[in-house]
């Protein structure tokens, strides 16, 4: 006679005859059950929170590159404007203060950023109406090829540059030093030496902030509810590039 009958021929039930050993195992593969449930259900709030946070990822990117569109949209007509028409270039170079007042707006908000974007169009085009139209050119093409080159870089290459701003800040420092010096000695290889450094720095901070609206994916990132600050960032990153570019050619030109 086996256990189960000798435990129903005498009242006990088969859950007498259980070990502990039994329980244990009964317990843990209980608690398997709900924990492999539990990790289901999170597991698919984490994969929401993730699809939901790539789409808003998305749309921002699409905003900032939209209104840094614009804004490269706006300087190109301006700039246009100041070395195609003589009488707006001749009452620039008149009214040098313009330009002074104009480097000084700080911008906070969209009224502000449209502001900034005429001021700084407005810098491009005095800068851009004193050196001829083939050097311009040349240099909106090269500025063209290398933000689209470097921003595809920077979207695909896994080193992380947002950790380096306290070295770009470092070589800025560097290069307005070196600004301040060329002011007193005026030489055409100097300045083409300090426009060359100034293109590398300006090229290594289109990296850094294209990088930066990055969310989630490199070691620093700016919130995505400030994308004007990231569109502000591109824009005068390109424009200091291009304001580089078009010195060195200008000054090769004028040999």
């Amino acid at each position: 006679m086996d256990g189960d009958q000798l435990g129903g021929q005498y009242g006990y039930s088969e859950r007498a005859y259980l070990t502990p050993d039994d329980d244990y195992n009964r317990e843990k593969s209980q608690n398997a059950y709900e924990y492999s449930e539990a990790f289901a259900d999170q597991s698919i709030r984490l994969g929401l929170q993730k699809t939901q946070a790539s789409k808003h990822i998305v749309v921002v990117t699409f905003r900032v590159y939209c209104l840094l569109f614009i804004q490269l949209l706006i300087t190109c007509g301006i700039t246009a404007l100041f070395i195609f028409v003589k009488p707006i270039q001749e009452f620039i170079h008149q009214n040098m203060w313009m330009y002074i007042l104009g480097i000084r707006e700080i911008p906070y908000n969209y009224i502000c950023l449209l502001i900034y974007t005429l001021i700084m169009s407005f810098m491009v085009g005095t800068i851009a109406s004193y050196f001829k139209v083939s050097a311009v050119m040349i240099a909106f093409g090269i500025v063209s090829i290398v933000a689209f080159v470097i921003t595809i870089f920077s979207l695909q290459t896994k080193m992380d540059f947002t950790s380096q701003g306290g070295l770009l800040l470092g070589l800025l420092g560097v290069l307005m030093g070196f600004g301040f010096f060329c002011i007193f000695f005026y030489n055409r290889i100097l300045y083409i030496v300090y426009a060359s450094i100034g293109a590398f720095i300006f090229t290594l901070y289109l990296i850094y902030n294209t990088q930066l609206m990055m969310w989630g994916q490199k070691r620093y990132a700016i919130s995505p509810e400030e994308y004007i600050f990231a569109t502000l960032n591109l824009y005068s990153d390109i424009v200091n590039l291009f304001i580089m570019i078009l010195e060195i050619i200008g000054l090769a030109e004028a040999r």
